[in-house]
């Protein structure tokens, strides 16, 4: 009515990792007679325990690209198992220059309002190549994001250069506010624009404006020292240039070997100088008037 005995199987370490089927025939006995048992197939799996650290380049996780190599699983030395992680083996692919992206970046010499310009090739991982192609350039010009606009039209104006795109007529709406710039179309012939001489401006032009929004003398800035000198708005990035030389005239300089506390300049340093030359030039002066007078006397005598 119970557990009589139990049956250990032992796997020899050459056994083959495979599910083997056991069959064990029981039966029991008294002294007297036999008893039935009823015998259960059963079965023995031998597995592994993987160890994950064979290379053998059949497991192919990712193929080579020009930026990176192959990777490959590991797999299991013992059966053969595709692990989860990865090696990489072999060399990258060369780069194939065949995109063509008219962008800044591929630009063989920089331009600026050009409608075509010659571009470097490029591989598909972004590195620039050196065989050349022509394409559209027009993104070069500074198209302006606020619409420019007439009593008809309005349009986007390059500030360089001045050319239009996207010019078209006006579409009021019932208000006589264009439905794409908000300009007010006046269908009033009385309405006179009105200039004042107030400059608006903002960081690439400036210009005068009427209350409709029509403007007019439409300028790109043209700055100098940081200022531009129509308007006098202020350059935002402007850095002035470090002076190229010495800022001092010769009259400010000092003198390379200034007199010292004991020297004496100008009229009192030359007296103090030529004292003695001057006293002798004082005697001896003196002492010719002194025989001229003399002399006067005898012959009055």
């Amino acid at each position: 009515s119970g557990k009589i005995f139990s049956v250990t199987f032992k796997v020899l370490n050459s056994a083959p990792l495979v599910k083997s089927d056991v069959k064990c025939t029981v039966q029991l006995r008294t002294s007297t007679e036999t008893i039935s048992v009823t015998n259960n197939p059963g079965y023995v799996e031998v597995t592994c325990n993987h160890t994950y650290n064979e290379k053998n380049d059949q497991h192919l996780a990712s193929a080579a690209t020009c930026t990176s190599p192959a990777s490959y699983y590991y797999c299991c030395s013992v059966c053969g198992k595709v692990g989860t992680t990865t090696y990489t083996s072999g060399s990258a692919l060369p780069h194939t220059f065949d995109q063509q992206k008219a962008t800044a970046d591929y630009l063989v010499e920089s331009v600026k309002c050009v409608s075509e310009a010659e571009f470097y090739y490029s591989c598909s991982c972004g590195a620039k190549g050196t065989e050349k192609f022509t394409a559209d350039a027009s993104w070069s010009h500074k198209y302006s994001n606020n619409w420019y606009v007439s009593t008809t039209n309005h349009w986007h104006q390059c500030a360089n250069c001045g050319q239009k795109k996207d010019e078209a007529a006006h579409t009021p709406n019932s208000d006589d506010v264009c439905t794409s710039c908000n300009f007010l179309v006046s269908t009033e012939e009385s309405h006179e624009h009105s200039f004042d001489g107030n400059m608006k401006t903002n960081g690439n032009e400036h210009w005068y404006e009427c209350s409709c929004g029509l403007r007019k003398d439409v300028e790109t800035h043209k700055w100098k020292d940081g200022k531009c000198e129509g308007c006098h708005a202020l350059e935002s990035d402007f850095t002035p240039d470090p002076p190229t030389s010495d800022p001092g005239t010769p009259e400010d300089k000092p003198d390379k070997n200034p007199p010292s506390s004991e020297e004496e300049t100008g009229f009192v340093g030359f007296l103090i100088d030529n004292f003695a030359i001057l006293i002798i030039m004082a005697i001896s002066i003196t002492t010719t008037v002194v025989l001229f007078i003399l002399v006067e006397r005898e012959k009055r005598y």
